[in-house]
């Protein structure tokens, strides 16, 4: 009786252990996917901003003013009543 008692002991034990060290390795794997999560999260954040700046740039390059931007900076195109000054000193 004394030794099915010690090895049912032991059993208990032995899944006792086991249990822990699963548990451990489970709370290090949520520990990894919620800093992956977050992660994630900012980058989603960032390629959000992004988008709304790319948009606001595609609206403004729909609109007349984007263009004649665009073209000043870019191509240096001047409209017909503009003055280029040159400084040469």
């Amino acid at each position: 009786m004394k030794r099915t008692s010690t090895l049912v002991g032991l059993v208990l034990t032995a899944l006792t252990v086991y249990a822990i060290l699963s548990l451990i390795s489970i709370q290090k794997d949520l520990k990894d996917a919620m800093e992956q999560t977050a992660q994630l999260q900012a980058e989603i954040a960032a390629a959000q901003l992004e988008n709304i700046e790319l948009e606001e740039k595609t609206q403004a390059l729909e609109s007349g003013e984007g263009v004649e931007e665009l073209a000043n900076r870019r191509l240096r195109l001047i409209k017909a009543d503009e003055i280029i000054f040159t400084d040469i000193g």
